[in-house]
């Protein structure tokens, strides 16, 4: 029956596009998921493991591989897999904030930060150990740190979206740099078009400058494709209420307290849901 079940697997569409062109990451991914729904992590790994040894895995392989480690708990193997994605992809936001919470959520971030700026001191303008550090400062409330380092980071490659993103993100909440927020935003968006969260934070820049039409199309679009991040839909509700559309606004608050009610937004949100009773 097993053996029966393996065939049977190999003729499906996901298997055959994934014979026809073994780097295609699309169909292993896929598989991985269905793998995990049907609680079996550990199979999903060896066919990620699998397939990587028959090609030239890319950052991408290698991210998937993490995420895997990591629902199989096997935390050490999933942060060696994900310092290997932003060292072959560093312009994947999500690494860096997979790797950055895992290191938080260990008390890990002072160790961290001693250990990249060790690598930076061998290599120093390594993009995306530069990265890194400045989210493990960022998240870690050094934000002056984190500020001079994405700052650094640019100065060795201006257009790199992620530094831009999140520097510009910073910039925004500090007084008169708004207009400074705004061009690092645009830069971000330019180079990386597809990515929500620097939708989300050329949106919120664009609300606070007064464009409220033009930022909710742009916040929209970044809770579209974040639909659990409590930040982007207290954002979607401001910029709903400015327009005037109301029912949405309370649906996109309802849902941003739901998920982060301890939110600096979250007083704002709450007033204005009490006014629209």
């Amino acid at each position: 029956m097993v053996a029966e079940g393996k065939d049977r697997e190999s003729k499906t569409p996901l298997a055959e596009s994934l014979r026809l062109d073994p780097t295609y990451i699309e169909p292993l991914s896929l598989l991985a998921t269905l793998d995990t729904q049907w609680g079996r992590v550990g199979r999903a790994v060896d066919r990620v493991q699998r397939q990587m040894k028959t090609i030239e895995p890319s950052g991408a392989h290698y991210f998937l591989l993490g995420q895997l480690y990591t629902a199989s708990k096997r935390l050490d193997q999933a942060e060696t897999a994900l310092l290997k994605t932003v060292e072959l992809q560093p312009d994947l936001n999500a690494a860096y904030a997979q790797l950055t919470t895992m290191f938080v959520a260990s008390n890990r971030a002072g160790e961290a930060l001693e250990s990249l700026q060790r690598t930076l001191k061998h290599d120093p303008k390594n993009v995306s150990i530069m990265m890194l550090k400045g989210m493990v400062q960022q998240v870690s409330n050094q934000v002056g740190a984190a500020r001079d380092t994405y700052e650094t980071l640019l100065g060795v490659r201006p257009r790199f979206a992620p530094a831009a993103n999140n520097l510009a993100y910073l910039y925004q909440e500090e007084e008169g740099m708004l207009e400074r927020a705004f061009e690092l935003a645009e830069i971000a968006r330019t180079e990386a078009p597809d990515n929500p969260d620097i939708a989300d934070t050329l949106g919120w820049i664009i609300y606070k400058r007064g464009n409220y039409e033009r930022a909710l199309e742009l916040i929209k679009e970044a809770a579209a494709a974040r639909p659990g991040s409590g930040e982007i839909l207290y954002h979607l509700g401001l910029a709903h209420y400015r327009q005037r559309e109301f029912q949405e606004s309370a649906e996109a608050f309802h849902k941003a307290i739901e998920l982060d009610p301890d939110s600096s937004l979250a007083e704002e949100a709450n007033a204005i849901l009490l006014e629209l009773k």
